[in-house]
C-alpha cells in the first residue's frame, strides 16, 4: 500500500478518536480554528487507551493491510497526536 494511503488512514483514525473524547472533538474543526497549533494541545482530550486500541483495530480491520502496514500505523497513532489515553496527568 502507498505512503499516501497509510497516511488517510491515519487520519481516519485520528478523526474517529477525537469523535469519541471527552471532550468530544471534530479534528477539522480544532485544525481549521488553529487549535492544533498550540504546543500539546491533544493533552486537553481524553479517550481510555483501551477505547483507542479498539477503534485503531476496527478501522485498521477493514483494510489488507500487512503486519508492517498495521504496525507501522498504530506508531504513528501511538507517537502522534492522540488523545491522553489516562485520567490523571502525570505532570503536577
Amino acid at each position: 500500500m502507498t505512503n499516501e494511503k497509510l497516511e488517510e488512514i491515519c487520519w481516519k483514525i485520528y478523526r474517529e478518536l477525537y469523535r469519541n473524547t471527552k471532550p468530544k472533538a471534530d479534528l477539522d474543526e480544532l485544525i481549521e480554528s488553529g487549535a492544533t497549533g498550540k504546543s500539546l494541545w491533544f493533552l486537553n482530550y481524553y479517550l481510555p487507551q483501551e477505547k483507542q486500541n479498539e477503534i485503531t483495530d476496527k478501522i485498521l480491520n477493514k483494510y489488507k493491510l500487512s503486519k508492517y502496514e498495521k504496525k507501522k500505523i498504530r506508531e504513528e497513532i501511538a507517537l502522534g497526536f492522540s488523545p491522553r489515553g489516562i485520567k490523571e496527568s502525570v505532570s503536577k
